[in-house]
């Protein structure tokens, strides 16, 4: 396996992580498991750049507020990014 795919098997390994870790808040009960792929795949995506909790909570917030219209506190989507932050820096990775 050369190294490109490599990287698209690790993201997609870590986007299945982080999915478990977001549903695991049931911020939309009842809602399906790829109802937050696109936030997902944001929040990887700036993990990947060296994103901070600050980052990953507004994010988060933006998020989930406009394109999910859920009414959710700055404190709560700073939790969740710490969360994010901490499994982010336990992972074995490829790229860092």
């Amino acid at each position: 396996m050369n190294i490109e795919d490599e990287i698209k098997k690790e993201f997609h390994e870590k986007f299945l992580e982080l999915r478990k870790i977001i549903n695991s808040y049931e911020l939309m009960p009842g809602s399906g498991k790829n109802a937050f792929n696109k936030l997902i795949w944001q929040v990887l995506s700036h993990l990947y750049r060296g994103a901070e909790v600050q980052k990953i909570s507004r994010i988060l917030e933006s998020e989930l507020i406009s394109r999910h219209g859920l009414s959710i506190k700055p404190n709560e989507t700073k939790e969740i990014a710490i969360d994010i932050l901490r499994w982010w820096d336990s992972v074995d990775r490829i790229i860092y």
